[in-house]
């Protein structure tokens, strides 16, 4: 952050397991973890406010918490750009989203292996990606060190994952078969995004991300009415 710039201090319950695969990759790319994160979020909340474009229900809100506090997780505080933390906080208080999963999916995605993404987003997302691209002429990467694309990969790691449900909207693209995620047709039919798509217990071994959700559709949250009526309407009767 600039020199002068108003800070803010957030303080995040961070699911344990994230926080030594952040700190080595910081590390490793000599960064300052909150000045980069700062500007991470900075772009971040505005696809967030975007992507969510009605609010959770109050039941939704009370299930990603509860799901969330089945992680283990740790405290931890974050300087930020106060512009940057009072947007956030506008944007989750207007769209009922968990704040503290809004930190644990950023963080999830931003540490995850490739192999993570590629069982979530199903294995050729990258190479169709770049295949569409082609098709209308954008050119990936930067022939030059450090030039302003570089730079702004840096502090836009997830655009690619973004351009990928864009298209997917568009219908550029289509969904990979082997793609992990959970996308009922509700989803489908206002159209994925980053911040509206389902993590569960189905992405990764023995983990249940559902607490990592900035959105959900009632019908995925139990003892909603939606659900019950769609539970209803599969209902299997006793033989008798």
């Amino acid at each position: 952050m600039k020199q002068g710039t108003e800070v803010q201090k957030v303080s995040v319950k961070i699911w344990r397991d994230l926080i030594p695969k952040l700190d080595k990759k910081i590390e490793a790319a000599c960064l300052r973890r909150d000045a980069y994160l700062s500007k991470v979020i900075g772009a971040e909340v505005q696809r967030l406010d975007s992507d969510v474009s009605v609010p959770n229900s109050e039941q939704a809100f009370a299930f990603i918490s509860k799901r969330l506090d089945r992680l283990d997780r740790k405290l931890v505080s974050f300087t930020l750009d106060s512009t940057v933390a009072e947007r956030l906080n506008k944007v989750c208080a207007d769209k009922r989203i968990v704040r503290d999963a809004f930190f644990n999916r950023l963080i999830f995605w931003l540490v995850a292996s490739p192999n993570v993404v590629d069982r979530i987003l199903g294995a050729n997302w990258e190479s169709n990606l770049r295949e569409a691209e082609l098709a209308i002429g954008f050119q990936w990467g930067a022939p030059y060190p450090l030039d302003d694309s570089v730079i702004g990969s840096l502090v836009d790691p997830l655009w690619p994952v973004h351009e990928h449900f864009k298209l997917l909207r568009d219908g550029t693209l289509a969904a990979s078969i082997d793609a992990g995620l959970e996308v009922d047709a509700l989803a489908q039919s206002s159209s994925p995004s980053f911040y509206t798509c389902m993590l569960n217990d189905k992405c990764i071994k023995n983990v249940d991300l559902t607490g990592l959700n900035t959105y959900l559709f009632d019908i995925d949250v139990p003892g909603t009415a939606v659900q019950r009526e769609f539970d209803g309407d599969w209902e299997v009767l006793p033989v008798s």
